[in-house]
């Protein structure tokens, strides 16, 4: 198993061995790395502690840095025997979660690595690989949003006032829980206007018809889309006031002017729909 921190360093984590024979045979653990799971692999790194089942890779690593664009793969070999001459093949080829996040539509789609293909027997999920999705919307606030034995999940854009950023993570029965990068969407396309004290957000703008309303101190109650020319052709109530308001809009692309009712007034803004 393994956990990305903040750095971008990986902790690789493994179960440590027992040695019955007499004199004791272990010599050392040995870490094994590569950008692939076919290989070629590289060690990089020893530990001849017996009871320690622990290794991290981070950038002051001599020999070759975790890559922070893809997954990393890593195989775990003990080498014991007279003379230090046995290694031991490699029980399983595990990765670091590698999590990207891609922008489509109304939704920002979340693609990650495995920890191991087939699951290990340990993980979450009786075997399954059961992953947990989180995000951290608005900052200091992480959030579970789902268990899937997929590789994949579809969350609706959220955020005009700041980033929004993800992690995954894999519980294991062994106590241990791999975790991921933690991948970020921005959107920098925002509309900023004023009612009275309060502000307002638009955003993205332009957009595909989908955009998003938010204030940080005035509660919404409604808006109007109208055509350049001034002609009504959305209009909508919230029937509860709310601060933050998802519209999708079925329009073309063009320029609208979009009324926005809140209970310190109201505001007109340009809105621009492309294709």
């Amino acid at each position: 198993m393994d956990v990305i921190d903040e750095l971008g360093n990986i902790e690789v984590l493994w179960e440590p061995v027992e040695d019955l024979y007499m004199p004791p045979s272990f010599v050392a653990y040995e870490i094994f790395h590569s950008s692939s799971p076919s290989g070629p692999w590289q060690n990089i790194g020893t530990e001849s502690d017996i009871n320690v089942g622990s290794f991290v890779h981070s950038d002051a690593n001599p020999l070759i840095a975790p890559d922070t664009t893809s997954a990393n793969y890593y195989q775990i070999r003990t080498r014991t025997g007279c003379n230090d001459q046995v290694l031991s093949a490699p029980v399983q080829i595990v990765s670091s979660i590698f999590l990207e996040v891609i922008l489509s539509g109304d939704s920002a789609i979340l693609n990650w690595t495995p920890v191991a293909d087939p699951p290990l027997p340990s993980s979450n999920g009786n075997g399954q690989g059961l992953y947990q999705v989180y995000r951290e919307y608005p900052v200091g606030n992480w959030q579970l949003l789902a268990t899937t034995v997929d590789l994949t999940y579809s969350d609706p854009l959220v955020g005009v006032l700041e980033g929004v950023n993800y992690r995954v993570g894999l519980a294991d029965d062994l106590t241990c829980k791999s975790s991921s990068n933690v991948a970020s969407y921005y959107i920098d396309h925002t509309s900023v206007a004023r009612i009275d004290n309060a502000v307002l957000y638009i955003g993205p703008n332009p957009n595909s018809g989908s955009f998003v309303l938010q204030s940080d101190q005035a509660i919404l109650s409604g808006y109007e889309l109208f055509s350049f020319s001034g002609k009504l052709l959305n209009k909508e109530n919230f029937k509860v006031p709310v601060d933050r308001w998802q519209v999708i809009a079925d329009v073309i692309s063009g320029i609208y002017l979009l009324k926005v009712s809140s209970e310190k007034g109201n505001t007109v803004q340009k809105m621009v729909v492309l294709d």
